[in-house]
């Protein structure tokens, strides 16, 4: 299974936060990860292991469509690293 990405979700400047998501929910990505800065994914596979970040306090996001256009998000807590 294939998933989208969505990098430095989290930086101010940037609209890639809303972007991702509203690309997500209108289904033109598939779901996926976002990741905020400093966060990486580690796949076996294609199946996520984990999440791993070189800052704390930081996450990543499971993003799927709800239908409709919206979105559901889960955060994925990763290990400091």
């Amino acid at each position: 299974m294939s998933f989208s990405n969505g990098v430095h979700d989290d930086l101010p400047d940037q609209p890639r936060r809303e972007t991702y998501r509203r690309m997500v929910g209108d289904g033109l990505l598939t779901a996926g990860y976002a990741t905020e800065d400093g966060v990486g994914l580690h796949y076996v596979g294609t199946e996520l292991r984990e999440a791993v970040s070189v800052l704390d306090g930081k996450r990543a996001w499971r993003v799927r469509s709800a239908g409709n256009g919206g979105y559901v998000e889960e955060p994925v807590i990763p290990r400091l690293i």
